[in-house]
């Protein structure tokens, strides 16, 4: 592995004869629910991005993510995106490499964080996940 400008790598990303075997991301959610990171780096609609350089191709991880993101129940909206994390584990187009938690300060007698309360019960809600090797990328 070797640096290269982040607009160089965004343009291999967008090629498939271009695109790295192995690259390092880190990506956080845009809000707070699996549906944001699914999307992201699993969707097929992302394939050819910075965050899904694998180029593959799983279209019951996308139904999982879509049915997820327009579900209204929370409950059942879980259960859709534990479907498609279970996909995802059986599938491994990546292999995480690392997790990098988060450090952030906050006062407690101001606000309830939900962050800060999830740590409590000992959830990570805080926490990038970087991301290498990409196993099911075709060569």
């Amino acid at each position: 592995m070797f640096k290269v400008p982040w607009a160089k790598f965004v343009d291999q990303a967008s090629r498939l004869e271009d695109t790295p075997h192995g690259t390092t991301i880190s990506e956080s959610s845009h809000y707070s629910e699996a549906g944001s990171l699914l999307r992201a780096i699993y969707h097929s609609e992302s394939i050819g991005t910075y965050t899904n350089t694998s180029w593959v191709r799983y279209p019951d991880i996308d139904e999982a993510i879509d049915r997820a993101l327009k579900e209204t129940d929370f409950n059942e909206r879980l259960k859709l995106y534990r479907k498609a994390q279970e996909l995802i584990v059986e599938y491994q187009p990546h292999i995480p490499i690392f997790e990098e938690p988060e450090v952030h300060a906050y006062q407690s007698g101001y606000l309830t964080w939900e962050p800060a309360e999830l740590g409590k019960q000992g959830k990570n809600y805080c926490s990038r996940f970087r991301f290498a090797v990409h196993v099911g990328r075709p060569i």
